[in-house]
């Protein structure tokens, strides 16, 4: 058996409804892949042993000195089943009440987390596991290789239909308990990014065997995991509440109480944590950070993630099945203005589909603000200028997303193209999106539509969201994307265990993605925080998300 460790020094730098259950659709091949540690090279034997990071026992608790802290997030979450969970604002909450085999450093560090340990079999395929003997679920259940085969298990059966199967049925042939602390998974083929997608929030799987049993579908609103905070009640549209676990097998957090407050408008966030009744906020204004990082009572904290903003063409629809229509519409856009005056630098201007904090980035030489050249293009191309366009966006969901949207349709109008910008709250942007086929009328309805994604493992999400597979409602592409070119290119990087090969079919990919454009992209986008100056031991996942665990107050 080949040991797999942790190596950044090896792989590339560090680096996306209703209020109702999500559980009849399934979305192939998403994930929001964060940052690899373990590297699988073509001979999958070349990985130095996997060293245990030290954790600190449950018996040394941090003292708890905090009674509650509030959290002003942007998007009310849709589930809190880990099997069901696709959206940023749900795991905001589920971060922190549920975990995964391995977990991410806040630098993009792969760790161990319910696993000690892990190792890589002669095969390439089976991944053994050395499960910690000293955990329990929230409600008492043990944790043990039994709970890991039940959740995987679950999560990919296809008649259960849950969103998150497209994560790993592709992946994983079986999981398979050795004994009550070790269990195997065995992938199809060599699958160099299982260890990032275990590490990610998607994998953080882990629920109580036990209440998913007894809840049935009323689960996600009574999520059980063996996180540091325990699930306690949720009013929908006001609060989320959850409670310090006082069996959590690390230290944990020092405060009683983690309630998450959904503010859209990041006017009133602001206000609510200078005038100290909130505690935490997330998507701080952009013309407020100055002033705020002024505030003796605030601590700002800002991270750069690997995600782009971009708008997504919908591909079915005849106005954009041209290149040289989508290709204008890209040099329309300016990026540096939007990244200086709407994001107040709170962002980088993409010039590149994947971030320049991965090595198999590509600057592109084709997307150069030019709306005289845009016009020119259009008008060649037979564009119909009375046609009236219509992008679904958000407020709140991503950092300045309305300001941005805005400020894109005035870039857009400037060359000709008269467009109607339709602000949906985020559970009906989830539903209009990822939940509607190309053929439903909400689906035509749209011309565009605005999200962020993206990781340093771009083989995973170009086939989330670049692959004629994963329309949804079995993907996230959302443009209705297809060529087959780039269907090959994915392919292949998905099905190849050295990096440097890997790297260099993700940069062909972005070779087609320039001739053929699936989206209009805008920048990189940073995650940025504000909190009381009086709390410490936050921090930000690559992910962009808020780690409450090892919180405690100065």
């Amino acid at each position: 058996m080949t040991p797999v460790q942790p190596d950044p020094s090896s792989l590339p730098s560090k680096m996306h409804s209703s209020k109702r259950q999500i559980s009849r659709r399934e979305f192939l091949q998403y994930s929001s892949a964060l940052g690899l540690a373990v590297t699988v090279s073509s001979s999958l034997a070349a990985c130095a042993p996997q060293v245990p990071t030290a954790v600190t026992p449950a018996d040394s608790a941090a003292p708890v000195s905090l009674a509650e802290i509030i959290y002003g997030y942007g998007a009310e979450a849709v589930t809190l089943d880990m099997a069901d969970a696709i959206d940023g604002p749900s795991q905001d909450v589920t971060d922190n009440l549920h975990e995964g085999l391995l977990e991410m450093s806040a630098d993009g560090e792969i760790l161990p987390a319910l696993a000690e340990s892990w190792q890589l079999q002669d095969d390439g395929l089976t991944w053994t596991f050395f499960l910690r003997s000293d955990v329990q679920f929230h409600d008492g259940t043990p944790f043990n290789a039994e709970a890991v085969k039940f959740n995987f298990d679950r999560v990919m059966d296809e008649a259960l239909g849950h969103a998150n199967r497209g994560q790993w049925a592709p992946h994983i042939s079986e999981v398979r308990v050795v004994d009550e602390y070790t269990v195997e998974i065995v992938t199809f083929a060599p699958y160099a990014s299982l260890g990032l997608k275990l590490a990610d929030s998607f994998g953080k799987l882990m629920n109580s065997p036990a209440a998913v049993a007894e809840q049935g579908p009323d689960y996600g609103r009574n999520p059980v995991g063996t996180g540091p905070f325990m699930f306690e009640s949720w009013s929908p549209g006001e609060h989320i509440v959850l409670a310090r676990n006082p069996n959590y097998w690390r230290a944990g957090p020092g405060v009683e109480t983690l309630r998450f407050r959904p503010i859209s408008e990041g006017s009133v966030r602001l206000l609510a944590i200078e005038g100290g009744d909130i505690q935490v906020i997330n998507q701080v204004p952009a013309q407020s950070l100055a002033m705020l990082r002024e505030n003796a009572q605030v601590q700002v904290q800002q991270k750069t993630i690997t995600r782009l903003f971009y708008w997504a063409f919908n591909h079915t629809k005849d106005a954009w099945k041209d290149p040289m229509v989508r290709k204008a519409l890209n040099h329309a856009i300016d990026r540096q203005s939007i990244v200086d005056n709407i994001l107040f630098s709170v962002g980088e201007v993409a010039a590149s589909f994947v971030s320049p904090s991965v090595p198999s980035s590509v600057s592109l030489s084709d997307y150069q603000y030019d709306p005289e050249l845009a016009r020119s293009l259009l008008e060649e191309a037979g564009y119909d200028f009375d046609y009236v366009a219509t992008c679904y966006a958000t407020e709140g969901r991503y950092y300045q997303d309305r300001q941005v949207a805005e400020a894109i349709q005035g870039m857009l109008a400037q060359v000709g193209i008269q467009l109607n910008l339709e602000i949906l709250e985020w559970g009906a942007f989830v539903d209009a999106i990822w939940f509607t086929p190309a053929d439903d009328p909400v689906a035509q309805a749209r011309d565009f539509m605005q999200t962020s994604f993206g990781s340093n493992d771009p083989p995973t999400w170009m086939n989330q969201t670049l692959h004629t597979n994963a329309w949804p409602l079995d993907g996230f592409n959302e443009a209705f994307y297809s060529n087959a070119q780039v269907d090959s290119l994915i392919d292949d990087a998905n099905r190849t265990a050295d990096v440097e090969a890997q790297s260099e079919i993700v940069r062909t990919i972005q070779g087609e993605l320039e001739a053929d454009p699936p989206w209009i992209i805008s920048h990189f986008e940073q995650a940025v925080i504000a909190h009381s100056a009086n709390l410490t031991g936050l921090f930000i996942w690559p992910s962009g998300r808020v780690n409450f665990r090892e919180v405690r107050s100065i």
